[in-house]
């Protein structure tokens, strides 16, 4: 008898067998950690069912929207776990948000790295999600242990994707009911069983489209920003010395668009809406055909002409 895979996902496939007969299997089965009773359980219902394997099971199919409540994520300074849901509304992002509270993350499928999955009583549940995450940054806390609740097994689901600005990062949730279902919609909206990595391609594209769209917000500030020298008019900056919320938001995106340049090894994007400061000067001399003369025949003097101040 073939021992049941410890990661086996329960992929939603059609099959002869009646739904109703795949409701009575074991939330538990499918996961990892499974005591000697626990694995027995499930072999014998598969025996019973003539299958193989969970993923043979006509188990409940996934309709979108789907939203999955009361997950949680225990953090810390708090005696009580946090309680999350996650939604999709139409499986291409997966939504993480608390409960009765206005943030959230937003996974859409081209940042899923991976997902994994494990399953363990109480009593070792503190060791699981030391090995499962070290630094696990769920803004803004941190994560440090998962939900206890007395001998009733914990599911634990390991969500690595890229983050707004395409740094790494890492999400664990835990749940005691719905396993099936959570792993069906992380599958359904990531493309991927548990364990399996993304295609370093696709990451990458993901990550130059974060790129632009935080290069295109950014542009959408510099007209508030921009400061142009009344005295040599060719000289434009951005003013970033005020405190405004434009100037913030205008140094944020800048910082997140570093990260992911660098992650990506290419040179750091200036903004597309400036103009540089030739451009401006030579145009400055277009209009002044006497003055554009005179740089001609004194260059020296017109290089000490056209320099800008420092700000």
């Amino acid at each position: 008898m073939k021992r049941l895979p410890l990661f086996a996902l329960p992929i939603l496939l059609s099959s002869h067998l009646p739904a109703a007969f795949a409701g009575k299997i074991p939330e538990y089965c499918g996961t990892s950690g499974l005591t000697d009773t626990q694995q027995d359980t499930c072999e014998a219902f598969l025996d019973k069912a003539g299958v193989d394997s969970i993923s043979e099971l006509n188990l409940p199919k996934i309709k979108y929207p789907i939203t999955i409540p009361l997950l949680n994520l225990h953090l810390s300074g708090l005696e009580k776990p946090i309680e999350v849901g996650i939604s999709s509304a139409d499986g291409t992002k997966l939504r993480v948000q608390y409960r009765k509270k206005t943030p959230y993350i937003l996974i859409p499928r081209d940042r899923f790295v991976s997902w994994g999955l494990g399953t363990e009583s109480s009593t070792s549940t503190d060791a699981l999600i030391s090995q499962t995450v070290s630094a696990i940054i769920f803004p803004p806390m941190i994560l440090v242990t998962p939900f206890l609740i007395g001998n009733v097994k914990t599911n634990f689901y390991t969500i690595k994707y890229l983050s707004e600005d395409g740094s790494p990062s890492t999400l664990a949730l835990s749940a005691t009911g719905q396993h099936h279902k959570t792993m069906a919609i992380l599958n359904g909206v990531s493309g991927l069983a548990p364990s399996e990595k993304q295609d370093p391609d696709l990451l990458r594209a993901a990550q130059e489209n974060i790129l632009i769209m935080l290069g295109n917000q950014r542009s959408e500030l510099v007209d508030s920003l921009l400061t142009t020298n009344p005295k040599k008019p060719w000289c434009e900056f951005i003013d970033l010395s005020s405190n405004s919320q434009s100037a913030k938001a205008y140094m944020r995106l800048t910082k997140k668009i570093s990260t992911v340049s660098k992650s990506l090894d290419v040179e750091v994007p200036i903004d597309s809406r400036t103009a540089s400061t030739d451009d401006l000067w030579h145009e400055y001399l277009n209009e002044r055909p006497g003055l554009k003369s005179w740089t001609e025949n004194f260059p020296a003097q017109a290089e000490e002409m056209k320099e800008c101040p420092l700000s």
